[in-house]
């Protein structure tokens, strides 16, 4: 599995998504994305993070929308994360990407965000709150993908080393 090309493909279904949702209602063209993401602090969200850059400056570049901005939390807490959900309510966007600290804690904001005809997709910390979008990982097929793969690469065994980060 290529895992860059894994992650720049969920990053294009995600701003797409939001993209053809805000079709349905109005020209994407002036629409502005932001993404609430809660941690930063280890290779793949640098990779999730350097994935998204390049995709919605595309998008951008292209006038499909017009600002896809991140922001990230310094602490990984909660209240900080709401609090700037929050924030990004009162700066106007029209669509919130969200890697959430807590599946359930952010579902006040959220519902904020929804009642305020805002579209708030939320991944890999994956939210409860009914209103928003959930993008999941199948993550049986995830492994029945990689296994297969391996199998290819060590067609007479061997040994593997999993090394598994944070939870999110």
């Amino acid at each position: 599995m290529n895992k860059k090309g894994t992650c720049g493909k969920t990053w294009l279904a995600v701003v797409t998504g939001i993209a053809l949702i805000g079709a349905a209602h109005a020209d994407t063209k002036k629409m502005r994305i932001a993404f609430s993401n809660n941690y930063a602090g280890n290779s793949w969200r640098q990779a999730m993070l350097k994935s998204y850059n390049i995709v919605t400056k595309k998008a951008v570049a292209d006038g499909i929308v017009a600002a896809a901005d991140v922001f990230t939390t310094a602490d990984k807490e909660v209240p900080t994360q709401a609090a700037q959900i929050q924030n990004l309510i009162l700066q106007g966007y029209n669509a919130i990407v969200i890697d959430a600290s807590s599946p359930d804690a952010l579902n006040g904001a959220i519902k904020q965000a929804c009642d305020a005809g805002i579209v708030v997709v939320s991944f890999d910390g994956i939210v409860t709150e009914p209103c928003a979008w959930r993008v999941v990982v199948d993550f049986k097929d995830y492994g029945d993908q990689e296994v297969e793969h391996l199998a290819k690469w060590l067609p007479k065994g061997g040994n593997l080393l999993e090394i598994r980060g944070l939870a999110g």
